[in-house]
């Protein structure tokens, strides 16, 4: 009788492998996993930032370590002529990055045409643009079909550089499923959506929640999921590891969250 719980040099439950638990899980046959820690100039934390060669040193570490993707450029902020200082050592950064990394797939989070113009002119081969999908504390207020006109606008200058599409549903895991299926659907009909990111922004789903979102998303869309879950109740591994079983099939790490 085949006992896939153990191994040579581990012994796991055997529940884990019951036929109730087994019959439940999808998942993919290759999960990417796309790091942010160069995202917005390191600043995991409030008052931490990277420097370029330090930039330059941990890309290196990531391309060795096999990581699939890696994020080059955030959502940096522009309001004072220190964060445009900083803007510009990200943007040195990421083009050196570029050059550096031999394997992994560099992405850059884009949230308006401008971001996607550094993207490209840094050398991403995917942007990730941020749309709120939650009408719970909306960012701007906007109807679905504003929402969906706004990302198609920048998805589409996004395809004239010739980069592939993401899209990072924030705060789809407080959204109506209804909006959720009208957005992503429009979206999709007009082919601008390569891949969709499930991001739990406040943190504030379960391991079980995960894995219904994912599968509901992949229900109707074709499109690839990625998933980028928050840690603020501590089950972001948890969440991670649900929506994996579910089907997403590319993970933005860290899933940490600090208050900043």
């Amino acid at each position: 009788m085949a006992q896939p719980w153990i191994k040579d040099q581990w012994y796991s439950s055997p529940h884990t492998f019951s036929t109730e638990v087994q019959q439940d899980l999808q998942f993919p046959n290759k999960v990417e996993l796309l790091d942010l820690s160069l995202d917005e100039n390191g600043e995991g934390m409030s008052g931490a930032h990277l420097t370029e060669d330090q930039k330059l040193t941990i890309a290196g570490l990531l391309d060795d370590l096999g990581v699939h993707r890696i994020g080059i450029l955030g959502y940096p902020p522009r309001v004072t002529p220190e964060e445009i200082g900083r803007l510009k050592i990200e943007v040195s950064a990421a083009k050196r990055v570029a050059k550096a990394v031999k394997k992994a797939k560099l992405v850059a989070l884009s949230s308006t045409r401008e971001d996607i113009d550094r993207a490209a002119e840094c050398g991403a081969g995917q942007v990730i643009i941020r749309q709120y999908l939650s009408h719970v504390q909306d960012i701007t207020a906007e109807s679905n079909a504003e929402k969906v006109a706004n990302f198609l606008a920048l998805a589409t200058h996004a395809r004239s550089h010739g980069l592939s599409v993401a899209m990072l549903a924030q705060g789809i895991t407080r959204a109506d499923v209804g909006d959720i299926r009208t957005i992503l659907s429009a979206i999709d009909r007009e082919g601008m959506l390569d891949e969709v990111c499930l991001t739990d922004t406040h943190g504030v789903c379960t391991p079980q929640g995960f894995h219904y979102l994912v599968s509901f998303v992949r229900h109707f869309l074709k499109s690839p999921v990625q998933v980028h879950c928050h840690n603020h109740l501590g089950l972001g591994v948890a969440n991670a590891c649900l929506a994996a079983s579910a089907g997403a099939s590319i993970g933005l790490l860290p899933v940490s969250w600090t208050p900043r």
